[in-house]
């Protein structure tokens, strides 16, 4: 009883605080901006001046978790959706296994406990809550052009900062403390929110400055997205302009199509004729399937299911750390790179099912939402991006873009349900 008068004041005092609606879309492409295109231009910055990328990061996600407390706590309470249950049950199921395996059991863990409670509730789950929020509370039109506008310039500071620094026809873009599948994917979002934008009805009415900034938006991420010479991240790039293609909007829209895939046509070329090494994005496709790597993930994942069939019910738990590192000792990982075969591995049928139950829950939410909202074509490409990213990278905490483009489309399309049934 005391705690819950307690939990109430602090709520109430909270709720002073609280953002007016108006704002909350301003909030909303300044915090989800920041999620997806900060990393790169700070990683720049740490390289610039000499820092450790790994402090400078860690701060960062710091403050973004306490920054999606405040969120959260800010806004309206929740309303039970099947979204918040699935995502409150599979974290609270991730957490009591982790505490039952190193309280009780004496599991050895090859990173410190702390660490995957920081990945997995301070980086994933807060700010996924964070975003599930705002967007909720978002019930006017989301307009990308913030979001575009802080994509270009983010990756736009961190190219020059590459270019003064290195040759990019002989190296991919990446830094030493910043790997290549994180830019990538950086680019692969700036290109995929751009080309949304052009094909939503809304297209034909922006302004000529606005049609450069989208412009703009699409030929810097599909460069980088190239150049970063990561091949999910140019998949995710291909088929999110395919899945446009399906949903774009009269003829111009079309037309718009033809020229995105004439100009990724050509950069491919160029990077044919340019990038001469190795480790070049047109090599890397022409060698697919023969890689050390990708039979190294190979080898995961197909492991990683015969453990699961070992124990299916519960899963093998967190010696999944030591049984993926025995696998090849030299290339030291303690996650498969595929977050259905590490939910089945850490809690078998129980934390697999309700992964699925997550992934079933916002791919039917993203379809209804573009029945109601075509405009939000762009939402709904950034889950398949991550959807696709965390199939072949990644651990389940480590790859926060998964969970907050699902709040994006969940929240997004309870905000327009609320909107609709609100009296007039």
């Amino acid at each position: 009883m005391l705690i819950d008068k307690i939990f109430l004041r602090l709520q109430y005092r909270l709720s002073m605080f609280s953002f007016p609606r108006p704002q909350a879309g301003l909030i909303f492409s300044v915090f989800l901006g920041s999620l997806l295109f900060l990393q790169l231009p700070l990683s720049f910055i740490a390289f610039e001046m000499g820092l450790p990328n790994r402090s400078l990061m860690l701060s960062v996600r710091a403050f973004t978790m306490l920054a999606s407390i405040f969120i959260v706590a800010t806004c309206r309470p929740f309303r039970l959706k099947p979204w918040l249950v699935a995502i409150f049950f599979f974290w609270g199921f991730y957490v009591i296994r982790l505490l039952l395996d190193i309280g009780f059991l004496g599991v050895h863990l090859l990173v410190p406990a702390w660490e995957l409670l920081a990945w997995g509730i301070g980086s994933s789950l807060l700010p996924a809550l964070a975003v599930y929020s705002i967007s909720a509370r978002t019930d006017s039109s989301l307009n990308p052009l913030g979001l575009i506008g802080m994509g270009v310039a983010s990756l736009a500071f961190s190219l020059c900062s590459f270019l003064l620094n290195y040759n990019p026809f002989s190296m991919r873009f990446m830094l030493h403390d910043l790997n290549p599948i994180t830019t990538g994917h950086a680019g692969a979002s700036l290109f995929l929110i751009s080309v949304a934008s052009l094909c939503c009805p809304s297209a034909g009415k922006q302004s000529p400055q606005r049609s450069w900034l989208v412009y703009s938006g699409i030929l810097l991420g599909i460069l980088i997205t190239i150049y970063s010479a990561t091949r999910s991240a140019f998949a995710t790039a291909l088929l999110g302009l395919i899945f446009a293609s399906f949903f774009a909007f009269g003829a111009k829209s079309g037309k718009i199509i033809l020229l995105i895939t004439s100009l990724v046509s050509g950069l491919l070329l160029l990077a044919s004729r340019n990038l001469g090494v190795d480790d070049g994005l047109v090599h890397r496709l022409y060698t697919f399937g023969q890689d050390s790597s990708e039979l190294d993930r190979i080898k995961f994942i197909v492991n990683g299911f015969k453990y699961w069939l070992e124990q299916p019910l519960l899963g093998v738990g967190f010696r999944t750390h030591q049984l993926m590192n025995d696998l090849i000792p030299d290339l030291p990982r303690y996650y498969p790179h595929n977050f259905l075969i590490e939910s089945l591995m850490l809690g078998g049928l129980v934390l697999g099912g309700l992964f699925l139950l997550f992934v079933i829950i916002t791919a039917l939410t993203a379809f209804r939402l573009l029945e109601v909202s075509p405009s939000d074509l762009w939402v709904v490409l950034l889950w398949l991006q991550s959807f696709v990213y965390v199939m072949v990278s990644g651990h389940l905490g480590n790859v926060p873009f998964f969970w907050f483009s699902s709040a994006v489309i969940c929240g997004r399309y309870e905000a327009l349900l609320v909107r609709e049934v609100r009296p007039r």
